[in-house]
């Protein structure tokens, strides 16, 4: 919970371990102490992924961005509730892996001189888009597998 006393954002989702084509559904509670303006509420799934660069530096990118808006920009007030359903596209896995196994040992090959193993998490968050203040925000991890 962030916002600093503005209040909650509660997030539950059908499960943690998906495949690309799976569909997320899930659940959103926004409770908040005082009327506030905000830009929206939402619901992101990101991919980040980690890796050490050429330069042996630990490195950090956004590899995929999927945003769902719930409600638009006006005051917000009380409690409010959504339900959501987000379909995990059948591209997102970068690395697929390929049926013929010589050119899956080239591609393992080709990561490793690339500056060694990469790890991509996978986050889903729901927030209340707050302007010039701090969002009001629940993330929960999640596993997307091929």
């Amino acid at each position: 919970m962030l916002g600093f006393g503005a209040g909650k954002i509660d997030l539950k989702i059908n499960g943690f371990n998906f495949r690309p084509g799976d569909t997320i559904e899930g659940h959103v509670a926004l409770t908040l102490n005082k009327p506030m303006k905000a830009k929206g509420v939402k619901v992101v799934l990101t991919g980040t992924e980690k890796f050490r660069d050429a330069k042996n530096r630990n490195t950090t990118r956004i590899i995929f961005s999927l945003e769902q808006i719930l409600d638009g920009e006006k005051e917000y007030s009380g409690t409010r509730e959504y339900d959501f359903k987000m379909v995990i596209p059948n591209d997102i896995i970068a690395g697929k892996r390929f049926n013929n196994e010589t050119i899956n040992q080239i591609a393992d090959f080709a990561k490793m001189l690339g500056g060694g193993a990469r790890r991509t998490t996978w986050d889903l968050r729901a927030k209340l888009d707050i302007p010039m203040g701090f969002d009001v925000a629940k993330s929960q991890q999640i596993n997307i597998n091929p």
